[in-house]
């Protein structure tokens, strides 16, 4: 890790004043300010660094002590001199300079691992060199070259995950996946109609598929061996739940073909075209599960991980696009494939139940380096918890926001997606009022103006209400449909929309692009989950937000090796020194200024430890 303070940087330690400030931030003391500079104690304090600076430009270990008894702070050991300070070859001495660099070096380290730069030095400067090199190994101890081949040099995996195809991977997912079963409950509802079946044959129907569901759970062929390996009461418990589940099911048929809103004569002519698509789905369901089911104990075999990706995943287009994203940021890049880097996809990973998910996914998050949390359409409790808990056990969290710098070509890559994409993001940002924040009206209204220049009927309606009218016309085609899987009836959908299609989807790129750029922000500056404590040691870890997909690389290869840079800035206006990667330019870590809050909070999360 480098680290670099340009208040340091700008101090001359041939100057005792500036030497005086270097020992004090060195130190964790507060600086005093400008006008107690003829304090008594400050004078004596100056005159003995004038006299020590004036005998020249190099300085030992003994020697710096001295200078620490002196201005009455506590001596280093060795090993801590030479670690952070750096002296020459063969020559027990340093620079100024280098001072100045050891005390940058160090108020880096100690916001990194200690978020007190007090505790850092008094804990530090005392410890025995085995405890030292324990405590500073893993973060500065080693170069980012001899981290990178630790992980270079890792055994090849005996197991490997199977890819599930992008096309196919909403199929392990709970929610999305439920749409192919609405669909057939649809096509069972327009052959009841129709009189090509009836409702006991449905029943019966649903029965059979639910017995064969509770026998693959308790993993027996038959009903009877339920009865045999687990008792007959557990056998009378599965049948009622069958009977209750196969009635209900039944139920639901029946109401939806009670509903208007298809025309059961048009479908007629292709049932069996429709059967024939919905029973490939249900094929490539079942083999897509038993693929993730086999993925997942693969991920718990696997003796490292790396990287988990925390995502909220409810509908087809998310799953893909997770999946291509990832593809982006692991598969592509040529320095994350050189670490061997292992990683928990979650769109290559089915539990068959909440429990067993849940279970697998604190696992990971116990495992894993660092957590790459996906900012999607909307944020769940699910995943806001998974960013939270990587926080409070002290590891990375980069938050991924995408950054829409062309709202054109965005709008085309929303034309492909589904049209329930449309209508559900169109709501959802109509609820974050981001249709009406000043700078996305603003040039809402300047495309308005520039499309329909000429149209003063258009335009004397104004662009909200011209916006509401496109909503309307689209709620209306879209509840019309009778399957959600069909691409035939979307397709018609879309050429009957025409132009008013494209409008919509670049009005909802515009929105997009504003939204994501909000939630970067929030997430930079103000989201309260975007600096969590360590729960251990105290420490304040901040939320790295990368905009995209090439970033997440750098700061997870970074990361890994121990090879990012970081400014030491302090915020007068907060009140607080903050420790900014240098991609991002998010705070990373924070140490406040208030000294009750920290007197307070050190003595109470460090009991039994001195701080002073």
């Amino acid at each position: 890790m480098r680290f670099v303070d340009h208040e340091i940087q700008g101090l001359n330690p041939q100057r005792p004043i500036d030497m005086l400030k270097l020992v004090k931030l060195l130190c964790g003391w507060k600086l005093s300010p400008g006008d107690q500079a003829l304090e008594p104690e400050v004078v004596e304090q100056l005159g003995f660094l004038k006299e020590v600076l004036r005998k020249g430009k190099l300085i030992n270990h003994e020697q710096f002590n001295e200078i620490l008894l002196m201005l009455n702070q506590h001596r280093i050991t060795r090993h801590f001199f030479r670690f952070f300070f750096g002296p020459r070859r063969n020559a027990d001495t340093v620079s100024l300079e280098q001072i100045k660099d050891g005390v940058q070096k160090f108020r880096g380290y100690a916001m990194l691992c200690y978020g007190n730069f007090r505790y850092a030095f008094t804990k530090l400067a005392r410890l025995s060199k085995p405890r030292f090199d324990r405590a500073i190994e893993n973060r500065c101890k080693l170069t980012p070259g001899q981290v990178r081949d630790t992980y270079r040099n890792r055994p090849r995996r005996i197991v490997r995950v199977r890819q599930i195809a992008k096309d196919k991977t909403w199929y392990i997912g709970y929610l999305s996946s439920s749409k192919r079963q609405i669909d057939f409950q649809t096509w069972l509802a327009i052959i009841y109609t129709l009189g090509y079946t009836t409702k006991h044959r449905i029943l019966r129907w649903e029965e059979a598929q639910s017995w064969t569901e509770q026998c693959q759970r308790f993993h027996v062929s038959t009903r009877s061996e339920i009865a045999s390996r687990f008792g007959p009461q557990t056998l009378r418990r599965v049948k009622g739940k069958v009977l209750l589940q196969s009635r209900r099911y039944t139920q639901e048929v029946l109401e939806r073909a009670q509903r208007t809103r298809f025309d059961p004569s048009r479908w007629a002519p292709k049932l069996k075209d429709v059967f024939d698509f919905l029973e490939s789905t249900r094929l490539d369901l079942k083999s897509t599960r038993s693929q993730g089911s086999r993925n997942t104990d693969v991920y718990l075999t696997w003796d490292y991980m790396d990287v988990y990706v925390a995502t909220s995943m409810r509908e087809r287009w998310e799953y893909e696009a997770t999946h291509q994203f990832i593809e982006q940021v692991f598969r592509r890049n040529k320095k994350l494939r050189a670490l061997k880097v292992r990683y928990f996809d979650p769109t290559q990973s089915y539990s068959a139940n909440r429990i067993d998910k849940g279970l697998v996914e604190a696992l990971m998050l116990n495992r894993v380096k660092c957590t790459l949390y996906l900012a999607q359409e909307s944020e769940t409790l699910g995943k806001d918890s998974e960013l939270a808990s990587t926080l409070a056990q002290g590891k990375p969290v980069i938050a991924y926001v995408p950054e829409i710098k062309d709202p054109r070509s965005h709008a085309k890559a929303i034309a492909k997606k589904p049209l329930d994409f449309v209508v559900k993001r169109w709501l959802q940002l109509e609820a974050e009022e981001i249709f009406t924040l000043p700078e996305c009206l603003k040039e809402l209204e300047r495309n308005f103006r520039i499309r329909y220049k000429g149209k003063t009927s258009i335009k004397a309606r104004g662009f909200l209400d011209h916006k509401n009218d496109l909503f309307i016309k689209l709620r209306r085609e879209t509840s019309s449909r009778t399957f959600n899987l069909i691409g035939a009836e979307e397709a018609q959908i879309r050429a009957r929309l025409g132009a008013q299609f494209a409008e919509m989807c670049e009005i909802l790129a515009v929105a997009e692009k504003h939204y994501f750029d909000k939630r970067a922000d929030t997430l930079q500056k103000a989201h309260p989950l975007a600096i969590q404590v360590n729960l251990t040691n105290g420490v304040a870890n901040g939320v790295l937000v990368a905009r995209n997909a090439d970033q997440c690389a750098q700061l997870i290869y970074g990361l890994l090796t121990n090879n990012l840079t970081f400014h030491l800035v302090h915020n007068e206006g907060e009140g607080m020194t903050e420790l900014i990667e240098n991609i991002t330019r998010c705070p990373y870590r924070v140490v406040t200024d208030d000294p009750k809050l920290t007197n307070s909070f050190w003595n109470f999360y460090l009991t039994g430890e001195r701080i002073n």
